[in-house]
């Protein structure tokens, strides 16, 4: 797999058959119950922590139609609200199709192709270390440019 330059991060379009890529996910967290869920597509099924779940493909009105569970890099999507909302860190196991986004959207996607496991919910402390590290990758990368 090819790297970017000190980041670590993958900028190859595909990554075939990978396992145990860490990512991270924005999903809802209900209030009555504390289930997660998806964001907007297949947004009412329940996604337990700690157990493999399967990519399926669910084309819902309005959003381009992508297969595989959309995650980052790190969690950072300032383009969305976080009412409601929660960072978990997620397994990725198959293969994994990067996006690139603007910056306003998180920047670079994963799309996992396979399976996904949800490992923990990230506190805010956990969040707020991990968008100052995504900070000294950008900042690096920059000055390679």
């Amino acid at each position: 797999m090819d790297k970017a330059p000190q980041s670590g991060l993958p900028t190859k379009k595909h990554i075939v058959g990978h396992v145990g890529m860490r990512a991270y996910k924005l999903v809802r967290r209900l209030p009555s119950t504390s289930a997660l869920r998806s964001l907007f597509i297949d947004a009412k099924t329940d996604r337990p922590l700690g157990v493999w779940l399967q990519a399926e493909f669910h084309p819902t009105k309005g959003f381009e139609a992508r297969f595989g569970w959309h995650c980052t890099h790190y969690p950072i999507a300032p383009h969305l609200s976080m009412k409601g909302r929660v960072w978990v860190e997620v397994e990725l196991d198959g293969d994994i199709e990067v996006k690139d986004r603007p910056a306003c959207q998180g920047g670079r996607w994963l799309l996992g192709k396979g399976r996904m496991k949800i490992n923990r919910i990230l506190s805010d402390a956990d969040v707020a270390l991990l968008e100052i590290e995504a900070g000294k990758q950008s900042s690096a990368e920059e000055e390679i440019k």
